[in-house]
């Protein structure tokens, strides 16, 4: 009777904190200390899909993204989240409404992979930075995948979104930012 009290008990511990975490109703805005900063930049290199592998021209990220609103998403091929909201972003890719930007970030991951991910669900973004130590993210705060930053013109970030990207996240916050952003450029 012990050993089942145990259980149960962990058992509804686990329950709570993966309601807590992943709910979509609690896939909101999340609070980063760099949010209203300018987003640090680091030296990467570009993941080519022509080739699919990292390119030797090293760039500095995100300086050549300015004077763009951007949506930056740490990806990986090993997350399953990240499978289950490509649709979403593919949808997103396909919306010609909006002046965004959409750049890929691999984080942690293995170019094979990376390339199998894509070739299976879909490449959303219009570039794919390669990270694949992970240093971009820790510059970012990022603590898993996936997650997702709006930057505004200047480079500043404005949000952060951690879990999977829906449906109605995409409506109902992210959208709304970005077009409330357009109309003061």
């Amino acid at each position: 009777m012990k050993r089942w009290s145990i259980v149960l008990g962990c058992f509804a511990l686990l329950s709570g904190l993966w309601w807590g975490l992943w709910h979509p109703a609690n896939r909101i805005q999340v609070v980063s200390p760099l949010i209203g900063h300018v987003v640090p930049t680091q030296i990467v290199a570009w993941w080519q899909a022509s080739n699919e592998q990292a390119s030797e021209e090293q760039v500095i990220f995100p300086e050549e993204l300015y004077g763009h609103v951007t949506l930056v998403h740490f990806f990986a091929s090993w997350c399953l989240y990240c499978r289950t909201e490509m649709p979403v972003w593919l949808d997103i890719a396909a919306d010609r409404t909006l002046d965004i930007q959409r750049i890929g970030v691999a984080y942690k991951d293995q170019s094979d992979a990376l390339t199998i991910f894509l070739n299976t669900y879909g490449n959303p973004f219009q570039a794919i930075v390669w990270d694949p130590m992970g240093k971009l993210g820790l510059a970012w705060g990022v603590y898993g995948t996936p997650e997702t930053f709006l930057i505004g013109p200047q480079g500043e970030m404005l949000a952060k979104w951690v879990g999977p990207l829906s449906e109605t996240l995409w409506a109902n916050h992210i959208r709304p930012l970005i077009q409330q952003r357009e109309q003061r450029i």
